[in-house]
């Protein structure tokens, strides 16, 4: 009994708008109680002594009033720390979407309400769009400075680093690129796997899991399912470039430059191409087995719904979401009003 009612009750929790009309019910309650609760007169023991006569007592007018503005203030302090002690760390907070990952289902600056509750008490379900802290590699990922980072963190790879011919040591240059943030952007995505699921995509067919294609009725009719199969194999990159064969055969300071720009950019494609294979390795192929993904049991394996070449940057590329990092599941849009909607 216990147990179905507490089912019950989160059920509820499901909807945004069931919380929000139960905190203004809390607080209309506790303004009319204020206002109208009548307040106990206690009088005064007797003197042994007679007083002497006193002024009259002032007008209850401005005693009224300044009750009124006491119980508004009042009011409003109940309502900031049901907002804020209550609603926005334990059940619902708004958040903002930045990119295209999610389109067509949410467009740049759309707003929505995420409720922090419900996960609290069960996992993440399929199909659900989850708001999350996301891992480091996904920060990581998305900016060359942090690669570099990464790359040159690793003592073995400071000999691979002066063989670019750049005028700085391995040393210097640490010291002048940033570390990967602890306060980070949330992200947002659908959740395509829970725990223990088995993953593979195949861009003319479908995302199949567990050896059943699911269906993604979100996705408008003809949008590609994925731009590329997945697990795949990240291979390491060849060796690094070399400026001196880049400047080998420029005999002016204009072809030189030219050189030089040119170089520049491939050692960035490289140590790009670096990062993805230490993501492979890191964060894909242990869960790989018999060409599918086996999402482990403390995670969940996210994609977004834009499913074009550039257009998600997700679990396929760096792996799963950890289930304490999930912050809430995205009920619904407020913002603009003409896209207002349950998701």
């Amino acid at each position: 009994m216990q147990s179905s009612l507490l089912s019950q009750f989160l059920l509820y929790m499901e909807d945004p708008m069931v919380v929000v009309i139960a905190t203004a019910v809390v607080v209309a309650i506790r303004l009319l109680w204020v206002r109208f609760h009548p307040r106990k007169y206690v009088p005064a023991a007797p003197d042994a002594k007679p007083r002497k006569r006193r002024r009259p007592a002032p007008s209850t007018a401005p005693v009224l009033k300044k009750d009124v503005v006491l119980e508004v203030i009042d009011t409003v302090i109940i309502a900031l720390v049901l907002v804020f002690g209550l609603v926005r760390p334990f059940l619902l907070q708004t958040f903002f979407i930045p990119s295209e990952s999610m389109t067509p289902t949410l467009e740049v600056k759309d707003k929505l309400i995420a409720n922090k509750f419900v996960l609290r008490f069960r996992t993440p379900r399929q199909g659900e769009i989850v708001v999350f802290r996301p891992p480091d590699e996904a920060l990581i990922g998305g900016r060359i400075d942090l690669q570099w980072r990464e790359w040159l963190e690793d003592k073995n790879n400071h000999e691979a680093f002066k063989q670019f011919g750049l005028n700085v040591t391995p040393e210097q240059l640490l010291a002048q690129l940033p570390r990967v943030p602890e306060r980070r952007d949330d992200y947002i995505k659908r959740v395509v796997g829970i725990p223990g699921d088995r993953i593979r995509v195949e861009p003319e067919e479908g995302i199949f899991v567990n050896d059943k294609r699911l269906d993604e009725p979100y996705l408008p009719a003809g949008a590609k399912v994925s731009a590329f199969r997945f697990p795949h194999v990240t291979p390491s990159p060849s060796t690094p470039p070399k400026l001196e064969e880049y400047l080998a055969e420029a005999a002016s300071e204009a072809e030189r430059h030219e050189a030089k720009q040119t170089f520049e950019g491939d050692m960035e494609s490289w140590v790009q191409d670096w990062y993805a294979h230490h993501m492979y390795e890191a964060r894909i192929k242990p869960h790989v087995h018999q060409n599918e993904f086996v999402v482990p049991s403390n995670a969940v394996f996210v994609m977004g719904d834009n499913r074009s070449e550039k257009g998600s940057f997700d679990s396929r590329y760096w792996g799963v979401v950890e289930l304490d990092d999930v912050r809430g599941r995205a009920v619904s849009t407020f913002w603009p009003l003409n896209r207002l909607k349950l998701l």
